[in-house]
């Protein structure tokens, strides 16, 4: 009310003392209602996201809201806002540009918000929220572990891993860097290249509990500004350390021993 009470004062002042002077009829109140979509388009030579932001206002009584809109996106590579004015036809448009440092997906959020007008009708604020994904445009890979084969040595367990790597259409990646793991939490790491048909092979050893006779081996290729990484895993089964069961073996039998002799003695 005061600001309308200083609109009017602004625009007549020069009827003030004028007794029969009254302040003109509130402008009725209209609902309205912003809707939003955007779209992203993936530059991979220039590294970025051109993600563009449409809309229009919606006024309950079919009119044309006035004003102006605040577009907001947000994603992991950072916030951008920018205002702009409502169209005559009640559309608006904004673009954003995020740079990006690995080509993967990015997904943005998106907000508008409607700040209102007050004129001849007084236009109620509103807003929308949508999402958006971009996707990469790297090409999807796949790796599989072919051959995986393990030899105890005493405590040790030694890990011959061998597979190939292909794009989704089953051509092989050739020079590309596979990373073969094996063990469970603490892991045994080796780095190996593909060869010219795409295939690979890597030993990796690891220490193991005597009694322990299955493992995980995993291959992972991380990827690159071209293609997309994958990954493959295996559960090997090897012999238990038989030397440390020959060592259990005889002790249990020497205290089963002992304990006869014990019970025979106090008999």
């Amino acid at each position: 009310l005061t600001y309308r009470c200083l609109v009017v004062d602004w625009r007549n002042r020069k009827f003030f003392g004028d007794r029969n002077f009254r302040l003109p009829p509130s402008p009725r109140r209209v609902l309205t209602k912003t809707e939003v979509t955007a779209t992203g388009r993936r530059l991979p030579k220039e590294r970025k996201d051109v993600v563009a932001v449409l809309g229009r206002g919606v006024a309950e009584d079919s009119s044309v809201p006035k004003g102006w809109v605040t577009v907001r996106v947000v994603s992991e590579l950072g916030e951008k806002s920018e205002t702009v004015e409502v169209r005559e036809d009640g559309t608006f448009s904004a673009a954003f540009e995020f740079q990006w440092e690995r080509n993967e997906d990015v997904e943005y959020s998106i907000t508008v918000a409607y700040g209102g007008w007050i004129g001849e009708r007084c236009y109620m604020p509103s807003r929308a929220e949508t999402t958006l994904l971009v996707r990469s445009t790297l090409v999807p890979t796949q790796l599989r572990i072919e051959k995986a084969a393990a030899v105890r040595d005493g405590p040790l367990v030694h890990f011959a891993v061998g597979g190939r790597l292909t794009d989704a259409d089953g051509v092989p990646l050739a020079g590309k860097v596979v990373e073969v793991a094996a063990g469970d939490g603490e892991l045994r790491r080796t780095w190996v290249e593909t060869r010219e048909d795409g295939t690979f092979v890597a030993e990796v050893s690891k220490s193991y509990p005597p009694l322990q006779t299955r493992a995980a081996v995993a291959a992972r290729f991380k990827g690159d500004d071209t293609y997309q990484g994958s990954e493959d895993t295996r559960v090997v089964e090897f012999p238990p350390n038989w030397d440390f069961v020959k060592i259990l073996v005889a002790a249990a039998a020497a205290a089963a021993l002992l304990l006869a002799l014990l019970l025979s003695s106090i008999l």
